[in-house]
């Protein structure tokens, strides 16, 4: 049985993308859902994208729209930009394209989606992904998201996971997390950080919400 996977926000940091996903071994089986976030203050956005296109082609892959991708987005659409942006994320945005952004990177930014769900066989697990965290998600479901930036994958009343990890900074990991298909999983974190990599794993049976 494949495992379904969420990654947190790229930030334009491709080495650290490419180091992760060799450690995840990702096989044709699995399900891996990116949380949005691809474009930003690294310095390879435009190998982030050619990277993650290639991976669209695995049929079980599925991306979300972060800010940064809708901010260049609507940048790519109207030609504007707002000041605070541009001097955080374009313009690493736009050195790592040297003037030339393929319109096959602004496709695959206009297919970016809002949220995702998952439900794992037989209904015994269900996963709302998002960019911010859903306050109160629905019942039996818990909500995988983005969200501000955290020291570490967080737990919000036991139905909310937020992997912000802050991987934008040099200092700070790529994360990604396996989640629990079945009713006693664990959720399994992996971290990259260049040769120093650190793994947490959650038992679920600490947790008291209703995941029945």
């Amino acid at each position: 049985m494949g495992r379904l996977i969420a990654l947190g926000g790229i930030h334009g940091q491709y080495t650290k993308l490419v180091n992760l996903l060799e450690k995840l071994e990702i096989a044709k089986e699995d399900e891996i859902v990116f949380l949005g976030n691809y474009v930003g203050i690294g310095p390879q956005t435009a190998d982030v994208i050619e990277t993650l296109k290639g991976i669209k082609r695995h049929e079980r892959a599925s991306f979300l729209m972060g800010p940064h991708d809708a901010a260049f987005l609507d940048y790519l659409r109207t030609g504007k930009a707002e000041k605070d942006w541009l001097l955080e994320s374009g313009n690493a945005i736009f050195e790592s394209y040297g003037g030339n952004i393929p319109e096959r990177h602004e496709q695959f930014l206009s297919d970016l989606r809002d949220q995702i769900f998952v439900e794992t066989s037989l209904g015994v697990r269900k996963y709302l992904f998002t960019n911010v965290s859903v306050e109160q998600p629905p019942p039996g479901v818990m909500n995988v998201f983005l969200g501000q930036e955290v020291v570490e994958p967080t737990f919000y009343n036991d139905n909310r996971l937020c992997m912000n990890t802050g991987a934008e900074k040099e200092g700070n990991p790529l994360t990604a997390v396996i989640l629990p298909k079945s009713k006693w999983g664990q959720f399994e974190f992996i971290q990259e950080r260049g040769d120093l990599t650190q793994d947490y794993v959650y038992d679920t049976r600490n947790y008291s919400d209703s995941r029945n």
